[in-house]
């Protein structure tokens, strides 16, 4: 027990990168002034749970003060306590031991000015429910490495007010190794930095067109690990921050060409911006296109159906940086250039 009356005042509090254990006492959690708590990377465990006299009088069962809670690579377990939804700037609960579902409904208002939610490395499951998706402020959203499953569908409601449906706020999706199956949702395509949905079971086609214009600031994109099939859409190549690109593992097919509208416009047809292409395992056939050999650091096009020859020639000056170049398990022939 402490004397509370004599934190009344503090707004932060970080003991984050300690080896502290045991179970976090209820007292933290009724500081009336606290906006700011830190716990990571210690050897706490058990549940987060608030005693009845902290319920009755903490600030966190009506809308909290604390802007800020980060409590990863702890040894947190249990169900997510319904407290962590008042928390409202940033919430990162990452690589614990939380089970069970996320709660189907919430009161978003509480939410408006949330901008980082990360959950990955538990072991939550479920569906996850469609609100998180109408967070107007949301720019960080990570649950990679759950037991989620399902599609990730929008109920009409949600959709009709999201900003999903328009040019979102979220700037960072990150949704690998869960258990989301069925086609790529549309709103996919409207976040604007980075996009890993690598190791699910999505299914179906890319679409053939996008809107350019809401994927300029995108610098990452890995859908690897899935059962994506069809050909490689033009638009993918001509996104002009792009600097990583994955796409190993799914079902695609046909050869990696490039129409003649997106060549001309396209920076990939110059020095690209692109600096690792990874297209291993995948039913690529025809020969190499030539922009290929504009990606400056790492090429993985190994165990495709790639045939042909290497160019004799090349610009070496745009290859000064490369470190990786795969193109085995494919039907190369002739001589390799010097």
């Amino acid at each position: 027990m402490v004397d509370i009356s004599k934190l009344s005042q503090l707004t932060s509090f970080d003991l984050s990168g300690n080896s502290l254990e045991g179970k976090v006492p209820s007292w933290l959690f009724s500081l009336p002034s606290l906006k700011g708590l830190s716990l990571d990377f210690n050897q706490f465990s058990g549940q987060l749970t608030i005693s009845e006299d902290v319920t009755r009088a903490s600030p966190l069962t009506n809308l909290s003060s604390l802007m800020s809670l980060s409590l990863s690579h702890c040894k947190f377990s249990g169900p997510l306590p319904v407290w962590i939804l008042n928390v409202t700037q940033e919430i990162d609960l990452s690589d614990n031991q939380f089970t069970g579902k996320l709660s189907s409904m919430v009161d978003i208002s509480k939410l408006s000015q949330l901008t980082s939610f990360d959950l990955s490395g538990n072991s939550l499951e479920g569906k996850v429910p469609s609100w998180l998706f109408s967070l107007p402020s949301l720019k960080v959203l990570s649950l990679g490495f759950n037991q989620f499953s399902g599609q990730l569908t929008i109920s009409e409601d949600v959709a009709r007010a999201s900003p999903l449906m328009n040019l979102s706020s979220l700037m960072s999706l990150s949704l690998l190794r869960c258990k989301f199956s069925e086609p790529l949702p549309v709103w996919i395509w409207n976040i604007t930095h980075e996009i890993d949905l690598s190791f699910n079971l999505f299914t179906g086609k890319l679409p053939s067109m996008v809107d350019i214009s809401k994927l300029s600031q995108l610098t990452s994109f890995d859908l690897s690990e899935n059962s994506l099939e069809g050909k490689v859409p033009s638009w993918l190549f001509s996104l002009p921050s792009l600097k990583v690109l994955s796409l190993d593992f799914n079902q695609f097919s046909g050869q990696l060409t490039i129409s003649e509208d997106v060549a001309r416009a396209s920076p990939l047809t110059n020095l690209s911006s692109l600096m690792s292409l990874s297209l291993l395992h995948c039913k690529f056939s025809g020969p190499l296109p030539v922009w290929i050999l504009n990606i400056t650091q790492e090429i993985d096009l190994s165990y495709n159906q790639f045939t042909g020859k290497l160019p004799s020639m090349v610009d070496i000056s745009k290859l000064s940086q490369l470190t990786r170049l795969y193109l085995s398990g494919n039907s190369l022939e002739g001589k390799v250039p010097s």
